[in-house]
């Protein structure tokens, strides 16, 4: 006698979809200008006449060069997304600009507001990381401070960021400041899981979206509350300049 036909619940299924994503710069800097108290602007940059902040040139060419480097960017266009059947194109086109969303919250607490890809501050003064180590033939003292969107620590991690991008950090580590290769670090690094072991999508999917809990992608919860207020803000900015 043969076993009864059990019926299984539709199976998960990994799919490469298309989502073009495209933003009305104008849109989003006016929506900036607007709406930045929950991103927590220079308060000095508030005019009160016109209810509106003041963007400085320096952080209007930091987040255009970061919306362009995402729009370029094929991550977030053609991928493949683990996602029920019945999940929609329209799901998945909604997650991807909440990872975009928490994607610029973090640069904005890694890096402050001016969204300029720098070195860490203090230079990791009062952390073991931030005492020199001597690098390469010549023994060059190198402070493994934070670099980058990332604020990458530790030459072991820069030994990682080197090899996703093909960038011998160790030696020049201040080539993490360039915006591409920063760029690069941390957009890999959340989808590999190379950072924490845990990858963005766990987080921040077409049925779920937990930016509080997205953190551990990068670094712990430390500041998650923080990240989920600007990510917030962001995912209504972007929400409106999407094309």
């Amino acid at each position: 006698m043969t076993s009864p036909r059990v019926r299984l619940p539709p199976p998960f299924y990994s799919s490469q979809r298309e989502i073009k994503l495209k933003f009305s710069h104008q849109t989003f800097f006016d929506g900036i200008r607007s709406g930045w108290q929950g991103i927590a602007l220079d308060p000095g940059q508030f005019d009160h006449a016109d209810n509106h902040y003041h963007l400085t040139t320096l952080l209007v060419a930091n987040l255009d060069e970061l919306l362009s480097a995402i729009e370029a960017d094929d991550l977030w266009n053609k991928f493949v997304f683990v996602a029920h059947p019945d999940v929609c194109p329209i799901g998945i086109r909604k997650a991807r600009i909440q990872q975009i969303a928490y994607l610029l919250a973090t640069i904005r607490r890694e890096c402050g507001p001016s969204f300029e890809s720098q070195r860490e501050i203090g230079q990791g003064r009062g952390h073991l990381y931030g005492s020199p180590v001597l690098v390469g033939p010549n023994n060059q003292h190198v402070v493994q401070c934070g670099y980058g969107y990332s604020q990458v620590t530790w030459l072991v991690n820069w030994c990682d960021a080197a090899i996703l991008t093909g960038v011998n950090f160790i030696r020049h580590p201040e080539q993490m400041l360039v915006p591409a290769n920063a760029y690069r670090i941390l957009i890999t690094g959340w989808r590999t899981g190379s950072f924490t072991g845990h990858k963005i999508d766990e987080f921040i999917n077409a049925t779920t979206c937990d930016f509080y809990n997205a953190r551990q992608v990068h670094n712990g919860t430390d500041h998650a509350d923080e990240i989920k207020g600007y990510a917030e803000e962001f995912e209504r900015i972007l929400t409106a300049s999407a094309l």
